[in-house]
């Protein structure tokens, strides 16, 4: 798996949490996957992505409810052409910024 794909399996429910969100366009500090304290891996300036590109929408979708449970439904709610990995490399083709819901 590469690029969205990868990218969009990574998010997990504790972006639920998180204060910033997605912008009205991508910023220039590409947002950067990071394990957290309990080791999972969450966002760093998630206010770096911007919204999810025209015609696009369907995909995105479709990405982010790869991770849906049976107790969270997730939509895409950003994206960003450059997104990083952990390891501080780009994923192709850019990522999504997934959330959980409460179905």
């Amino acid at each position: 798996m590469t690029g969205k794909y990868v990218l969009s399996l990574l998010p997990l429910a504790a972006m639920c949490a998180c204060v910033a969100h997605p912008g009205g366009s991508e910023g220039g500090i590409p947002p950067r996957l990071v394990v957290n304290k309990d080791h999972i891996p969450v966002w760093k300036h998630v206010g770096s992505f911007g919204p999810i590109r025209p015609g696009d929408e369907a995909h995105a979708r479709t990405v982010c409810a790869s991770l849906d449970t049976d107790k969270k439904r997730f939509r895409p709610e950003g994206y960003h052409t450059r997104a990083e990995g952990a390891d501080g490399a780009a994923f192709p083709g850019g990522g999504y910024y997934c959330v959980g819901h409460r179905k």
